[in-house]
């Protein structure tokens, strides 16, 4: 079941009351292997392929919209769900930043077809992604809260 942005975004915004040292925890521990995560992604396809220089950004910014997918899907399985996992690990994974980055220089060089394929992709697979991954983490962990 696909709950509207105002369902999601009132399941994950409190107060900062309701913020203990555990989940900040769980956040920065969840940053910094999204974080390291992201490096070794890009660099290893740098490595590894000749794809453009993008395809690692968009790499990891597909797996982590698989993975928020699954978080919301799992419905709060706990502490971890949204801190860690949404907050830290997709937060430091993913990166408008980066993807708004590569798009400026396709933009600035004028490598129109890339800038395309860039933007392109990242909507019509990432969308996707985090309907699917909900939907694994709706069978996993029983629905949406």
């Amino acid at each position: 079941m696909i709950y509207p942005v105002r369902h999601v975004l009132a399941w994950s915004v409190g107060t900062m009351s309701d913020v203990s040292l555990f989940e900040v925890g769980l956040i920065a521990g969840g940053g910094a292997i999204g974080a390291a995560s992201r490096y070794l992604i890009g660099a290893a396809l740098a490595r590894l392929t000749t794809w453009p220089g993008w395809a690692g950004v968009l790499l990891a910014n597909l797996l982590g919209c698989l993975m928020i997918g699954i978080a919301v899907g799992s419905g709060g399985a706990g502490p971890w769900t949204h801190a860690f996992l949404m907050t830290g690990l997709c937060g430091a994974l993913t990166t408008m930043s980066a993807l708004a980055l590569d798009l400026t220089v396709l933009l600035w060089i004028a490598a129109w077809r890339q800038f395309a394929w860039c933007l392109g992709l990242t909507l019509a697979i990432g969308i996707p992604l985090v309907r699917l991954g909900q939907a694994i983490g709706e069978t996993l962990w029983g629905g949406v809260a």
